[in-house]
């Protein structure tokens, strides 16, 4: 009697965890759409709210504004703005990648800095009319599809090119080094390391630590959505490129946590000469006073290694 007592409890046990896992089994198969038509809808409304273009009355007098198109992989046709001055524009060219919800007028001091310093500078709209922008592993692919355009073009002949970054534009702007030829110089401000770093930091400041339980839906979305830049990183990126590259951080910076930000760059490329590691005092995510710290970063050696 009491083997049998034995035997149906331990069925019993059997079927209970049985019933369990096929419950959390569920739960996890349902929380894949969950995550997919969340995603879809973040996109859709930042599509949707986008600021984008730019206020030429805001043009200082002594610059020139040359307006264009490029085309991206999916061929949307994002608008250009090509600035540079009366004077010598030798030093090169930046290409300006800018964060995710804001248009060229909030960049438009470093743009007039950069020009003084002698430089031309390309800065690029992630919208247009009609354009759903589908996740931030897209960014990375414009800015691939906008240099691979200049190098045919002609722009690139025969002057250095440096990539300028903010935000999500920073991220594109190490990462699409993967996808394409190393420029002469890298300046980070403000960069997260991939999509999923991003994504996990806004969504902690709704839902805490549950945001790493979705996490793992949300790489799995975008690897099906993106494809190969799915996994496009800004550690990945830089890993073979041998050109200066600095990374420029706020101290008061919360929307990229300083162990997602500086700390886990300074640990992944730190003790390189070509690396450069700087955090601004009294600055959150945008810096808003650009001095003597800005004009050294392109002070640097094109040809440096």
């Amino acid at each position: 009697m009491a083997e049998k007592r034995n035997g149906d409890a331990h069925k019993k046990a059997a079927g209970t965890i049985g019933k369990i896992v096929v419950i959390v089994l569920a739960v996890l198969a349902l929380l894949f759409p969950v995550n997919i038509v969340g995603y879809e809808i973040v996109f859709d409304r930042i599509s949707k709210e986008a600021v984008y273009g730019f206020d030429e009355t805001l043009l200082p007098a002594d610059l020139t504004l040359k307006t264009g198109t490029f085309l991206t992989d999916r061929a949307d046709a994002l608008p250009t703005y090509r600035f540079s001055g009366p004077g010598d524009t030798s030093n090169g060219l930046v290409v300006l990648s800018m964060g995710l919800d804001s248009r060229v007028d909030d960049y438009l001091p470093m743009i007039e800095r950069l020009v003084r310093l002698g430089f031309s500078v390309v800065t690029y709209d992630y919208f247009t009319d009609g354009r759903q922008f589908r996740g931030l592993p897209e960014a990375v692919a414009d800015l691939r599809c906008l240099i691979a355009q200049l190098g045919a073009d002609g722009s690139l002949d025969d002057q250095p090119l440096y990539l300028l970054g903010h935000s999500l534009g920073a991220y594109a702007s190490g990462a699409v080094m993967a996808y394409t030829d190393a420029p002469d110089a890298v300046i980070l401000i403000s960069p997260f390391n991939k999509s999923s770093d991003m994504l996990r930091s806004k969504a902690k400041q709704y839902i805490g630590f549950l945001a790493e339980f979705f996490t793992p839906y949300v790489s799995l979305y975008e690897s099906l959505k993106f494809g190969n830049y799915s996994s496009a990183s800004v550690a990945e990126g830089l890993r073979d490129v041998y050109v200066p590259v600095s990374f420029v951080y706020g101290e008061d910076d919360t929307l990229i946590p300083k162990d997602a930000g500086l700390t886990y760059f300074k640990e992944t490329f730190g003790g390189r000469s070509r690396y450069s590691f700087l955090l601004l005092e009294d600055t959150a995510h945008f810096p808003e006073s650009l001095d003597s710290w800005f004009d050294e970063l392109f002070e640097m050696p094109a040809d440096a290694a």
